[in-house]
């Protein structure tokens, strides 16, 4: 089998198997919940990060990094959008593995063709019709792009997790797509380690810190037609 085509075997499973964990205590990670980095983290890839879950599940586990912009435009990291690109659209970086990558969420009621629902009304996608779409509604439909992702191998996020190097919170769409994303950690983050997070509503469900191994993340690229 070739390597992409072992690539792509990998993300379908993890879709597949993600998606869907088996029934776990409250504080297990899940597709949609967010991780917070503890404040004692020095990885400087994942120090004062929050992270939005896309899989869990025994193949190991993925997201992206919601508070962490790029420095970078829209136009710059994506040749197909530059026509509808403007300076406004603010890349997000998503993580350290696969940079070259790009993945958009968005909100909306029912989780356009070409996109998966992450929780909610959030979905995600790396269809670029979609995101060209989302482009020419001018902001009607709200829409974050990331640039690379944060991997864990099998059981390595549970691990860190059980060590106090994350701490877990309930999905929050109005986390993720938070207005300050720059502050977003400080107002997650327990101020000691017996405080729970509670700041503008996101429920905890147990304790965190962090370090993303790339050794599980495995990406497609980018298409412009149906999911693989």
């Amino acid at each position: 089998m070739s390597t992409l085509g072992r690539t792509t075997a990998l993300v379908a499973a993890c879709v597949v198997v993600c998606a869907s964990p088996p029934a776990r205590a409250a504080e297990a990670p899940q597709r949609g919940k967010l991780l917070v980095a503890a404040r004692g983290l020095r990885d400087p890839n994942f120090r004062e990060t929050v992270v939005l879950l896309l899989g869990h599940g025994p193949d190991g586990a993925m997201g992206l990094v919601v508070n962490r912009s790029a420095d970078a435009r829209l136009a710059d990291v994506l040749s197909g959008v530059g026509d509808l690109a403007t300076d406004r659209d603010v890349v997000f970086w998503g993580g350290p593995v696969s940079e070259g990558e790009v993945f958009v969420l968005l909100r909306a009621a029912e989780p356009p063709a070409g996109s998966s629902r992450v929780f909610g009304d959030v979905h995600a996608t790396r269809q670029i019709d979609v995101l060209r779409r989302l482009l020419s509604e001018n902001g009607a439909t709200p829409y974050r792009v990331f640039v690379g992702y944060a991997g864990w191998g099998p059981g390595q996020l549970d691990a860190e997790i059980e060590r106090g190097d994350w701490r877990v919170l309930l999905p929050a769409a109005d986390a993720v797509f938070d207005a300050a994303p720059d502050a977003l950690w400080d107002r997650l983050v327990p101020r000691d380690p017996t405080q729970v997070a509670r700041a503008r509503g996101y429920s905890s469900s147990t304790g965190g810190n962090a370090r993303a191994a790339s050794s599980h993340a495995r990406t497609v690229g980018w298409a412009s037609t149906a999911p693989r």
